[in-house]
């Protein structure tokens, strides 16, 4: 499993890059670097100001890759190499592209996602021009819709979806009869 360590003054901010980015990934968190050595890390996530020299600064101190959490995004151009940033307060799903940027996905994500339910991403089960598109947006951050004539697999297809994805949180099924209840239960609890 790769190593990520977190380093920000902030508990708040260590404790949710840990909640995030936990269960793939052995995240360390520290609130500073004093005193310590070169880290022994795949990733250096560190809370740093927004000046551009400070960075370039830091960056160097460090062989592994980086990424900095700033206050306020840089003017200048693109990162160099194994080097990036992220504005706070950031999104969970833009960390998480950042992170497989600089070092890749998960090992989990990288061995392939395991299961039955993948076989439903390929022909016969589904017209040859399905397969790419649907494992274009298994990879997008966002929900997703399915529709298709009744009994035409959509469920094995969301499934297949969910597994290959990082999708947060368990598979949930609902139909479409039943979607009206389940918001009024919802809305009630």
């Amino acid at each position: 499993m790769k190593k990520i360590l977190v380093v920000d003054a902030s508990q708040a901010v260590r404790e949710t890059i840990h909640l995030v980015l936990g269960r793939d990934f052995a995240v360390v968190q520290r609130p500073s670097l004093e005193g310590e050595g070169a880290p022994d890390a795949d990733l250096l996530i560190i809370g740093a100001v927004s000046a551009p020299a400070a960075i370039e600064s830091a960056a160097a101190r460090f062989s592994c890759p980086v990424l900095f959490l700033v206050d306020a995004p840089p003017a200048a151009g693109a990162p160099e190499r194994g080097r990036d940033w992220l504005a706070k307060p950031f999104n969970p799903y833009e960390l998480k592209q950042k992170i497989a940027a600089l070092i890749g996905p998960p090992e989990r994500m990288a061995a392939g996602a395991a299961g039955k339910t993948l076989r439903y991403l390929d022909y016969p089960y589904v017209p040859a021009a399905v397969p790419p598109l649907a494992r274009r947006f298994a990879a997008a951050p966002l929900p997703l819709l399915i529709l298709a004539e009744p009994g035409s697999g959509q469920e094995s297809l969301a499934r297949a979806l969910h597994a290959q994805g990082d999708r947060p949180g368990p598979w949930l099924s609902v139909h479409a009869a039943e979607a009206g209840r389940l918001a009024a239960a919802l809305a009630s609890a």
